[in-house]
């Protein structure tokens, strides 16, 4: 019996024009030959909190500042030498006998009389150079990322993702104000080569000042760089002159550029470890602006990205970034100098359907009610929205050295098994809610001893191409899963039965009453529904046959055949059990990973088949 409502109930509706995304263009990775071979990775959560952060989707972190007191964040770095080569061309050798022209040998002529015996010159040895065989690409499309996929290639490259990421550190390409003396090992162009061919395109983030360019050097790599308030093509604009050189130096590799990091993150209070940037406001609209320029000269094909949000350490930021940009009378006319703007939301599936789309006017905080959708309409703007991290972590994990999960259950944090359905549940409601381009926070953890989070799909191995299956969480077996199904719709629409909330909850929770949630992905005659539980107990529903045989797939990919019961497919959902209890925690009934997702695939579906929302039994 519904709870709230009748039979079959009353709920939420979304239709979503799917694009069909795909192709494969860019990549990158990092590679210095001068680092250590294994070198530390690392994203920091705030000093004092033992990893939490506050609140689920709350700040997200990035980044090192070098002698500024903060740790090395994650800066994957593989040096020249010890890139990843796997499947790189073999050597052609051409072996011949050593000498004069035409291979002969060189020496004193002979002396006068018969002329000796002359041995069978030997043949001149040209080995065939062997191709590099075709890569296998598993099925996904361009709406899956997966933060530093390199770093674990191997699994990567199994996973289905279309986009990774590379931090590219201004302080460590550019170490002297010669353009000539470009790193140009920072981006090893063995494995930026590998990841092109293996279908993945690149987005890298630009920052940290190098220390000749710093305007003030007490600020280390967060100082605004000296000549930015001159023109562009002035080359005292430091900062102008790197940016074409590197949108430049990378066309048609790398063409996506993100600016700076979460600069919204103040230099002072809890989170200070956190800050990129230690200039205004005005001073990053005008790095924003001066990148945008450069970049685009460079290359026309170049899109520039807003400096990705995490949106609750400061909820006013994009508002107040939007309104200093206005007052500029040429941000209007060229798309206020940014092409994607990206969001960084951690632990709730729920905050990344309404950071996009908004429509909750009953939320407690007036930022929470409108979506970036509408903030951006409110300035005239319509710019493709990505999700740059995204992951809720686990602290269950028994063979990370060093990790002891007794002590890791925060009261945010949630199990392996949980992760596994927060990955479908998150990239359905993505996909749904309309992001280009969603990139999971990351491929694989930071080396032991790990200290903020397990961050990875798969666990630390400094071998780029190790592929041990003991690595491997059951989130990256979900993302496998949710690549292979959700995958090229045609068509996406997401459908709730709702529960009552007599008690209001949902003013801190703004999708309590989405009980039964249901996002369907049609592709051809193939249509997958992906369907979970918000509420506490288990429940059965059913939908309408629409095809000609379905199967139920769960979130490790394991398949049942479904037998019709007369005119309808019937499927029991898992209870939620996911409850934050830290930082006030989360309202009696509300859970916000929900239960375990069940896929329904049914196959011989007209395309334009009716979708009605489950009925609850």
């Amino acid at each position: 019996m519904q709870a709230g409502g009748g039979m079959g109930g009353w709920g939420h509706t979304c239709v979503v024009p799917a694009v069909t995304t795909g192709g494969m263009a860019e990549v990158n990775d990092k590679g210095r030959s001068d680092l250590p071979a294994a070198p530390r990775f690392s994203k920091l959560r705030p000093r004092g909190s033992d990893g939490g952060g506050a609140g689920r989707g709350g700040a997200t972190d990035d980044w090192p500042r070098p002698g500024a007191g903060g740790r090395a964040r994650r800066r994957y770095a593989l040096a020249a030498a010890g890139g990843l080569a796997t499947g790189a061309a073999a050597c052609s050798v051409i072996v011949g006998r050593s000498g004069g022209p035409g291979g002969e040998a060189s020496g004193p002529s002979p002396a006068a009389g018969p002329a000796p015996a002359t041995a069978e010159p030997a043949p001149t040895v040209a080995p065939t150079a062997t191709a590099e065989p075709a890569p296998v690409i598993p099925p996904g499309d361009t709406h899956f990322g997966v933060n530093e996929g390199f770093a674990a290639a191997g699994f990567a490259r199994q996973l289905g993702a279309r986009w990774t990421r590379w931090v590219v550190e201004w302080s460590e390409v550019q170490r002297t104000p010669d353009l000539a003396e470009f790193n140009i090992f920072y981006i090893d162009p063995e494995t930026l080569r590998q990841e092109l061919r293996y279908g993945y395109k690149m987005m890298a983030v630009l920052k940290s000042t190098p220390a000749w360019a710093q305007t003030n050097p007490a600020f280390g790599v967060r100082s605004v760089p000296a000549g930015l308030e001159l023109p562009v093509s002035d080359p005292r604009n430091v900062w102008a002159a790197f940016v074409g050189d590197i949108a430049k130096r990378y066309a048609g590799q790398i063409d996506t550029w993100a600016i700076w990091n979460e600069v919204e993150i103040p230099p002072t209070g809890p989170n200070a470890v956190y800050n990129t940037w230690a200039g205004t406001l005005e001073q990053y609209y005008r790095l924003l602006k001066v990148a945008w320029q450069a970049a685009h000269a460079a290359n026309p094909n170049a899109r520039v990205m807003l400096s990705p949000y995490s949106y609750h350490r400061d909820k006013g930021w994009l508002t107040r970034f939007l309104t200093t940009a206005g007052r500029d009378p040429e941000a209007a006319p060229n798309g206020f100098f940014f092409d994607i703007l990206g969001l960084n939301i951690y632990r709730n599936a729920h905050d990344l359907y309404d950071r996009k789309r908004g429509g909750v006017p009953w939320a407690a905080e007036a930022p929470d009610r409108v979506g970036v959708d509408q903030i951006l309409g409110q300035f005239g703007l319509q710019k493709p929205v990505w999700i740059t991290e995204m992951n809720s972590m686990p602290y269950d994990d028994t063979q990370v050295e060093g990790w002891e999960p007794s002590r890791r259950n925060d009261g945010l944090r949630i199990t392996q098994a949980e992760q596994a359905s927060f990955v479908l549940q998150a990239y359905a409601l993505g996909i749904a809610a309309g992001y280009e381009t969603l990139f999971w926070q990351a491929m694989q953890d930071d080396r032991p001893p790990v200290p903020d989070e397990l961050w990875g799909l798969v666990r630390y191995h400094p071998d780029p191409s190790n592929v041990d299956p003991a690595r491997v969480r059951p989130a990256y077996t979900a993302y496998q899963v949710a690549t292979r199904y959700l995958s090229e719709a045609e068509r996406v629409e997401l459908l709730t039965v709702d529960r009552a909330d007599s008690a209001g909850y949902r003013a801190r929770a703004p999708r309590y009453q989405w009980w039964i949630h249901y996002v369907m992905f049609q592709k051809g005659t193939r249509r997958t529904g992906v369907l979970w539980n918000g509420g506490g107990s288990p429940v059965r529903v059913s939908l309408p046959k629409r095809g000609e045989s379905a199967k139920v797939v769960d979130k490790l990919g394991q398949e049942t055949p479904l037998q019709a019961q007369g005119d309808r497919w019937v499927l029991s959902l898992e209870a939620a059990s996911r409850r934050a209890t830290a930082f006030g925690g989360d309202p009696p009934g509300y859970f916000f990973v929900g239960g375990s997702p069940l896929l329904l695939v049914e196959e011989g579906v007209p395309a334009g088949s009716p979708v009605e929302r489950p009925l609850v039994l």
